[in-house]
């Protein structure tokens, strides 16, 4: 019986064992492990593109958006609701997935079934998203395409500096992340859009408080932003700029009076993926320019 027990633990410890070790996967690390990848997360999935290792790459997440090639690949679900037996039926040979994929349940099957994960620490800092580059490239044995990757992403970030240091002022900026009027909400410190409004030489309109809190007319006008950052797809859910004007205290602000809106796509803008450096660049440049309605699509 004590044996028993024992084998017990120990499973129990293997399966929910961290699998990121300096960049190996389960303590492995050879091309031949990642002959059939799953891609779970957006960013990872653009890096995997980005790297030219797609020759294995098998399966990806709705989330996987881009490059438009990567939505033509089976998909596995959301990777905060992922299904084990549809990652397994990919036959894969190594699951990179972020830390927020999950449930942790369907996490301990596909690891129970023997497939390694690989456990991607989120990045929210661009030293975060070089690490990432570098550490999935070591997985995919494309360290030096990944070197070039890191290069490239700092020599975009150094245009982004050089053109913030010429500005004459940070706007104050509000990020409103939006899914129809009824859900509305507004990003604190600590959060991914908080640290592209500060890259982009910009100020966050609202501070006291981390995360995201609902929105309320009280806030916004309070907050006075010369500028109102969205996601395309929230903007679009509002009914356009003009159902977003229709706020409840936004045509009180500067944003508002002025039609400062500046929208962008959800991966671009906050994934931290190798489009990081090209993202904080155009940011700038709206947030500086006087002119209204800005959107990427």
């Amino acid at each position: 019986m004590v044996g028993r027990i024992l084998m017990i633990l120990v499973w129990l410890i293997l399966a929910v064992a961290p699998v990121t070790r300096a960049g190996n996967v389960d303590g492995e690390g050879s091309r031949s492990t990642a002959s059939r990848v799953v891609s779970v997360g957006g960013s990872l999935t653009e890096i995997v593109y980005a790297l030219e290792a797609t020759d294995g790459l098998v399966g990806t997440d709705t989330s996987s958006g881009y490059p438009e090639a990567a939505t033509r690949l089976p998909q596995v679900g959301y990777q905060r609701r992922l299904s084990a037996e549809g990652v397994l039926s990919l036959n894969p040979t190594l699951v990179l997935a972020t830390a927020d994929a999950g449930p942790p349940a369907a996490i301990v099957q596909i690891r129970s079934a023997g497939v390694p994960v690989m456990v991607v620490p989120n990045a929210r800092t661009t030293d975060g998203v070089k690490e990432k580059i570098l550490t999935i490239a070591r997985a995919l044995d494309r360290e030096e395409k990944g070197e070039e990757l890191a290069r490239n992403l700092e020599a975009d970030l150094v245009l982004a500096r050089e053109f913030v240091a010429t500005a004459e002022k940070k706007p104050r900026v509000l990020f409103i992340y939006a899914r129809g009027q009824g859900t509305m909400m507004v990003s604190g410190s600590g959060t991914s859009a908080h640290t592209m409004i500060q890259l982009a030489g910009a100020v966050n309109a609202v501070s006291g408080y981390e995360n995201y809190k609902p929105l309320t007319a009280e806030a916004l006008v309070a907050a006075s932003p010369d500028v109102i950052l969205m996601l395309t797809s929230g903007l679009e859910s509002l009914g356009g700029v003009d159902g977003l004007l229709k706020t409840p205290g936004l045509a009180l602000t500067p944003a508002g009076q002025n039609r400062r809106i500046v929208a962008m796509d959800g991966l671009y803008l906050l994934g931290f993926g190798p489009r990081t450096g090209k993202a904080v660049l155009e940011l700038a440049r709206k947030f500086h320019s006087e002119t209204g309605v800005s959107e990427d699509r």
